[in-house]
């Protein structure tokens, strides 16, 4: 899977994301850092779908998502292709965080188990962090310890 971003820009009044452009493969990490009000929140949400740049292209394996995607084949490719999650609590306090990571794949029919091992090798979350953490709702968690599962 890539994902690619032609100069998108977005604008909100005299604020807003100056041109940007960027690539990213499968399994490739990043972190979007920058003061408040520089429009990491902007980029992350053109990024995904939920926001249309004011001019520029965000390609998903090559298809715009703008321009061939209408909303709701964008919702279906966020709830498939994207994992992200929004400032806030974005975690249902009914679900475990396991059900919570999860719950998304399963609403497409997607059968998921629980993982002996949640991929220590690219440091998405630690096998104590798992043990601790898997089986116990969101109130029962650090706000923390519930962010790195779900990130």
């Amino acid at each position: 899977m890539t994902l690619q971003a032609e100069q998108i820009e977005k604008v909100f009044g005299q604020n807003g994301l100056s041109p940007v452009s960027l690539s990213l493969s499968e399994q490739q990490f990043i972190c979007v850092t920058g003061e408040s009000g520089c429009g990491k929140t902007t980029l992350l949400n053109i990024l995904s779908g939920m926001l249309k740049p004011d001019c520029g292209s965000v390609r998903l394996d090559g298809r715009d998502i703008y321009r061939d995607l209408n909303e709701t084949e964008r919702a279906r490719m966020r709830n498939s292709s994207i994992g992200y999650m929004t400032q806030g609590s974005s975690l249902l306090p009914e679900l475990t965080v396991w059900q919570n990571i999860v719950c998304p794949q399963e609403l497409y029919g997607r059968k998921t188990e629980e993982p002996q091992f949640w991929n220590w090798q690219n440091g998405l979350a630690s096998p104590m962090w798992w043990i601790r953490t898997r089986r116990k709702y969101p109130a029962a968690n650090t706000g923390g310890s519930c962010w790195q599962g779900c990130s």
